[in-house]
């Protein structure tokens, strides 16, 4: 090929391309995005039809690029506070209650302490520094206005002994003038300006159970409203008074077991058992005992309260041992009194010239009563310090005597004989005779029988 054809060769590829060049600027125009159409637009004096475009860069948007990640400056958390601790209280110490006429036991009495036969028939001169309440009747009405002028005098309010006015002896069964026995009872206390001396009526020892071993005996039912109709003549002639009595473990055994009983009538607003340790296994442990407890409680209504016999009684010569278990079993028995609101504590320490054991050979039960007494009446102790035994010569001790068949004898530590009441009166036995508890002198004299006594069966 010549020169100078590849010369024109050479122009028209130039041409070519400047034309494509041009194509091409004016497709980016009519495609440019619209930030880029600020400008100065102007004809362009060498192609129809088309249009440049001088950008003005000061009017377009400022894009910054995103600034690099800074990791943050670590910052040491604030540190909370330490909590204050929270002082545990100390655990208040559970008071020991000391027990006053407000805490709801308002009475401790001596039973039968000036009862007509009970040993000398009257013993409140003894009871009356820390009792406040004392169990009184007499064959005469003059002589029951005397026990009661004597209570007054010691600051001390009566329960009269009520049995011999209501009911025939050992039966549940009304005495045919019991009405006009009580208006004349009313009537005489009246006149000596004493009504206000009596807090309330025993009105018969263990009712259910005494029925049940009398000779005629009468029906449940028959006990049950012969009681309630003693009780209404009585409120009807004293007023607003206590309606009292106690039954027998032996009733609450058969109702334990039977379901059956029933009970007091609601005339009767302050109620107790009898149990006793002297009995034997009956209520040998506090659970039998709180058994008992539950069970008469469960028959009692709400407007009968309470009281609790205190367990002081004993039927034969005591020994250290008792002593301590009569104390721990009175002890109990008060707590329970607490615990129950009972309206008052009732010693049995008193019952007859020959049986009074626990006040004679029983110092130390003795002192804790009194000294219960007087810390629920608010009255002063009363209570005796009791004696330290003296050696003998040789250094034997004197102990509590203690009966050797029918009579009472004291011996030394050593085992020496240092003293001897023979035949003395204390020294009663009571056996099993049959089915029988039977209770004899010194004399092998029966002085009291308790038919078909369940230790006996």
């Amino acid at each position: 090929m010549k020169l100078k054809d590849l010369k024109l060769k050479r122009r028209y590829k130039y041409a070519l391309l400047f034309l494509l060049l041009l194509i091409g600027a004016t497709s980016f125009q009519n495609c440019s995005p619209k930030p880029f159409q600020s400008g100065t637009v102007t004809s362009s004096s060498t192609a129809k039809n088309s249009t440049s475009i001088t950008p003005n860069l000061n009017n377009l948007p400022i894009v910054y690029p995103p600034p690099a990640p800074v990791a943050p400056t670590p910052v040491a958390p604030t540190p909370s506070p330490a909590p204050t601790p929270t002082p545990t209280p100390a655990p208040a110490p559970t008071p020991t209650p000391t027990p006053n006429p407000t805490n709801g036991i308002n009475y401790f009495g001596f039973f039968a302490d000036g009862m007509e036969h009970e040993g000398t028939g009257n013993y409140i001169n003894e009871t009356s520094p820390v009792a406040n309440l004392h169990f009184v009747n007499a064959d005469t009405l003059e002589g029951l206005t005397v026990k009661i002028k004597q209570a007054v005098s010691k600051n001390s309010k009566v329960i009269i002994i009520a049995e011999g006015y209501l009911f025939d002896w050992q039966t549940v069964k009304l005495q045919a003038n019991y009405k006009s026995n009580i208006l004349n009872l009313r009537n005489h206390l009246a006149s000596n300006n004493l009504l206000s001396a009596v807090v309330g009526f025993y009105m018969i020892d263990e009712p259910y159970f005494k029925n049940s071993v009398a000779t005629n005996q009468i029906s449940e039912q028959e006990v049950f409203n012969n009681l309630r109709s003693a009780a209404i003549e009585v409120t009807n002639n004293f007023g607003n008074t206590a309606i009292v009595s106690t039954e027998a473990f032996p009733t609450l055994d058969k109702f334990m077991s039977t379901g059956q009983w029933l009970g007091f009538p609601t005339e009767y607003n302050w109620l107790a058992f009898n149990c006793y340790l002297t009995y034997g296994l009956t209520c040998s442990t506090e659970q039998k005992y709180s058994n008992y407890i539950t069970a008469f409680r469960s028959k009692m209504s709400g407007n009968q309260r309470l009281f609790l016999t205190l367990d002081n009684y004993t039927n034969i010569n005591p020994v250290a041992s008792m002593q301590a278990q009569l104390i721990a079993r009175s002890q109990f028995q008060h707590q329970l009194a607490l615990q129950y609101n009972a309206v008052a504590l009732v010693s049995f320490m008193y019952q007859g010239a020959s049986d009074r054991l626990g006040v004679q050979n029983m110092p130390e039960l003795r002192n804790y009563v009194f000294n219960l007494a007087s810390s629920i009446t608010g009255k002063s102790s009363g209570a005796a310090t009791t004696p330290t035994p003296t050696p003998a010569a040789g250094g034997c001790t004197d102990l509590e005597p203690r009966c050797e068949g029918a009579d009472s004898v004291r011996r030394n530590s050593c085992g020496d004989v240092t003293g001897r009441w023979v035949m003395a009166p204390i020294c009663t036995r009571t056996t099993c005779e049959g089915a029988d508890f039977v209770r004899r002198d010194s004399d092998n004299k029966v002085i009291e029988v308790w038919a078909n006594a369940p230790d006996c069966r």
